[in-house]
């Protein structure tokens, strides 16, 4: 399970929190945060506070770092973020703050490699649109 099959059948409905998952190839279940409020979309990067957070050594970006909650900067993990997208079909859907406007970049069908493949990011096409906000987060969405 995962953060959209948690809103497909109404688990936690219009929350952002912090929940369990265990994708279908995961070995085994983690920790995630959810934002359940538009498809139960999984945030993989939150950089809230825009700090020198994200200076981190290879390891550390496999395994993840920071702090899920929101608002909070943290990186989710390499390979977390490998199980996700290897398990379905994903959207990846990055937003920035530019100007007075959230930019959103849509990458469809969203995969990360494993370990031994670099972890390498790949997806099929892209969609931007702007819309208003203020936080950068990028998200996995259904």
């Amino acid at each position: 399970m995962d953060c959209s099959e948690g809103f497909q059948y109404s688990y936690y409905a219009g929350k952002k929190a912090i929940f369990q998952i265990k994708p279908i190839r995961s070995p085994y279940p983690f920790n995630v945060f959810c934002d359940m409020r538009y498809g139960g979309r999984t945030v993989i990067q939150s950089r809230f506070k825009k700090k020198n957070l994200f200076q981190k050594s290879w390891s550390e970006y496999k395994s993840g770092f920071g702090n899920l909650a929101s608002p909070g900067d943290f990186w989710l993990g390499n390979e977390k973020i490998h199980y996700i997208t290897t398990s379905r079909r994903q959207k990846l859907l990055v937003q920035t703050f530019v100007g007075l406007y959230w930019r959103q970049i849509y990458h469809l069908d969203f995969t990360v490699g494993s370990e031994s493949e670099n972890f390498r990011m790949n997806f099929d096409s892209t969609k931007v649109t702007a819309t208003s906000g203020r936080r950068i987060e990028r998200r996995l969405c259904r």
